[in-house]
């Protein structure tokens, strides 16, 4: 884990390093260096992508019902996925398999950022704004908050997880993130379905 000056300029310098960092999101890693004091050129001649992740809870398969979203979760989740009013939402009642908690298992949520030129000309004048700009408007980039969204849409997590993960993260900046989600939930079902299980549609229903 990078954690100082030096450490950071030996992972930037002549020679691939896969490394981690203590942040919130991908976004704020390539800021952590600058604020490190990493030369914003060497970031930016240096760096190709960052992966941020978190681990959100399973719902229980043996005891997963229907959900309705209150008032408060919908204007909190509204922002991330649109009109949510008519997903079938899932959570786990409880039962002797989960011990009662409605979760079993966990599930990885991640985050890639690709870095491209106009967020490299950024970091090589230390311009962090215009570089979170760039990184929010990229094509490719899916905020952790709406990968978690996606997960609950599908029934594989809860609203509830979603949202303490937005929490954690203090993720706003998906209100502005282009629009180009379907498709990466439709090929994100496709990766999570099971060789055992059958299909199952973008709600979680079989």
């Amino acid at each position: 884990m990078l954690r100082s000056l030096v450490g950071s300029e030996i992972c930037i310098r002549d020679c691939l390093v896969l490394s981690t960092l203590h942040t919130n999101d991908a976004i704020s890693s390539a800021v952590r260096l600058l604020d490190m004091g990493a030369p914003g050129y060497l970031v930016a001649s240096s760096l190709r992508a960052i992966v941020a992740q978190r681990l959100v809870r399973k719902i229980c398969k043996n005891c997963s019902e229907g959900y309705r979203l209150n008032t408060e979760e919908l204007l909190w989740l509204n922002n991330l996925g649109g009109n949510l009013e008519a997903i079938n939402f899932k959570h786990g009642k409880g039962c002797q398999s989960c011990n009662k908690t409605g979760y079993k298992g966990r599930i990885g949520v991640f985050e890639l950022l690709e870095m491209t030129e106009s967020m490299m000309n950024a970091l090589k004048v230390n311009d962090t704004v215009t570089f979170s700009q760039a990184a929010q408007q990229s094509p490719g980039f899916v905020p952790l908050a709406k990968v978690a969204l996606m997960y609950a849409k599908m029934g594989i997590t809860t609203v509830d997880e979603v949202l303490k993960l937005i929490e954690m993260v203090e993720d706003e900046r998906a209100i502005t993130q282009p629009d180009n989600t379907e498709t990466i939930e439709q090929e994100l079902a496709q990766a999570l379905i099971e060789p055992n299980d059958p299909p199952r549609g973008r709600d979680g229903t079989v």
